[in-house]
């Protein structure tokens, strides 16, 4: 009997702009930053009709937090794993600037409060 674990699609997304963004930021002064920024942007999209509403209910507690944090890179890192593997533990502050950066200007995640409720 075969006991593997299916995984939902989106955890195997590493889309093309992603790993363009992880190149660039060897060597941008803004680090991983422009890695979180676009990740953020384009998370409703990657997850689009493929995940489970307690995914964004999760999303909504973590936003709606005091200190995001630490629950916020877990949640990617458990989202997103392909495209976390990219992403080094030690530029978790900078990755997660970025994140919250595309979140404060309203550019990204807007509609994680709509599958919240």
């Amino acid at each position: 009997m075969n006991d593997q674990v299916v995984l939902p699609k989106y955890t195997n997304a590493r889309p093309s702009f992603f790993r363009g963004c992880v190149a660039s930021s060897r060597t941008s002064r803004e680090g991983y930053r422009i890695a979180g920024y676009h990740l953020a942007l384009h998370a409703l999209e990657i997850l689009d009709g493929e995940v489970e509403p307690s995914v964004f209910r999760d999303l909504g507690a973590i936003l709606g937090s005091r200190y995001p944090e630490d629950a916020l890179w877990r949640w990617f890192r458990t989202t997103f794993p392909r495209c976390m593997a990219l992403v080094p533990s030690r530029r978790k502050a900078t990755f997660l600037a970025g994140v919250l950066d595309a979140v404060d200007e309203k550019w990204c995640l807007l509609d994680w409060k709509a599958y919240a409720a």
